[in-house]
């Protein structure tokens, strides 16, 4: 009996030691915003974030770190002038139609392998950046690896907006990644973090169901203005236009303070204890600005929120659906 409590103090002892040094590891490696844009202790989950002075200083100035820098813009804009040492990931080229919904994202093993040949695999640390015209594509692909189970992803706080408004250069130089043998996605992550219609549907009425309209406003109350089948919104769907929590002339984002005003206005639940009962979902027209306000969700703490990637181009596109 005395050997069976010894030996189970030396594994807990352990297991202790070994939680420890991998905590230790996150503290040193994770990136984190510096304080002349946000207070980073604001933030439930700061580490997402990362600084304009720390791409600078660490994967630029220097080789301190061997995250990826990637550029999520399309490519005319990428080979017009982009942060040095990034690579180009266009999230368009991640997508397809599929029953006339035009932009979808293609299959977790298709998606996969365009990672993979962009040096891309899930040990690799990711800062992934676009700019104000590119309607959150940081944020949607942050999404995306996501989606597939990555765990080690992060956005450029103000993307190429802001690394400009800091002075720092930019380069027309391309940037050639070195391919990756594979990249396995997970395919136990997709139905935690996408929303279906179906799901949406059978919650329309559901108290503890939170749905976001991430649109501008216009379109939130019935403009058409992107070719989608009919106008309006999802039922009870609460709007705020992803670029709200964004300042203005860098594109960082506004402190957690002003953050949560903003919700508190919109009737976003900010208390947390109650907040980790409720389901929490994300659309626009084609899930790219909804993918950023994921980010701006899990950012902010809250568990578990979804990206309905069909979005309103599927919805309004079924008749069978009613829209407010």
């Amino acid at each position: 009996m005395v050997k069976r409590q010894l030996d189970f103090l030396k594994v807990s002892l352990m297991y202790g030691i070994l939680v420890l040094i991998g905590l230790t590891f996150l503290t040193f490696h994770i990136p984190s915003i510096d304080a002349e844009e946000a207070d980073e202790n604001s933030y439930k989950n700061s580490h997402l974030l990362v600084s304009a002075q720390w791409v600078k200083e660490n994967l630029v100035d220097s080789t301190k770190s061997d995250a990826i820098l990637v550029d999520a813009r399309g490519e005319v804009a990428y080979n017009a002038g982009h942060i040095p040492r990034a690579i180009n990931l266009d999230t368009g080229d991640l997508n397809e139609t599929v029953d006339n919904v035009p932009v979808i994202l293609k299959s977790a093993e298709v998606v996969a392998s365009a990672l993979a040949e962009h040096g891309i695999s899930k040990s690799k640390q990711l800062i992934i950046y676009s700019d104000g015209k590119s309607w959150g594509a940081d944020g949607r692909l942050f999404w995306i690896l996501e989606y597939l189970g990555h765990k080690k992803v992060h956005i450029l706080n103000g993307g190429i907006t802001g690394w400009i408004a800091h002075g720092y250069p930019t380069t027309a130089e391309i940037s050639q990644p070195i391919p990756e043998f594979s990249y396995a996605p997970f395919p136990y992550y997709r139905k935690r973090k996408g929303a279906e219609k179906d799901e949406i549907f059978k919650n329309l009425n559901n108290p503890d169901f939170i749905i976001i309209d991430t649109r501008t406003t216009e379109e939130y109350e019935g403009a058409i203005l992107y070719g989608e089948a009919r106008g309006g919104r999802i039922p009870g769907a609460i709007n705020l236009p992803f670029d709200e929590v964004l300042k203005k002339d860098t594109k960082v984002f506004k402190t957690a303070e002003e953050i949560k005003a903003i919700f508190k206005e919109k009737g976003i639940p900010i208390n947390f204890l109650s907040a980790k009962k409720k389901t929490f979902v994300t659309y626009c027209t084609a899930g790219i600005r909804s993918g950023h306000t994921y980010f701006l969700l899990r950012l902010m703490g809250y568990a578990g929120p979804k990206n309905y990637d069909g979005s309103f181009y599927e919805w309004a596109l079924d008749q069978s659906l009613p829209i407010q």
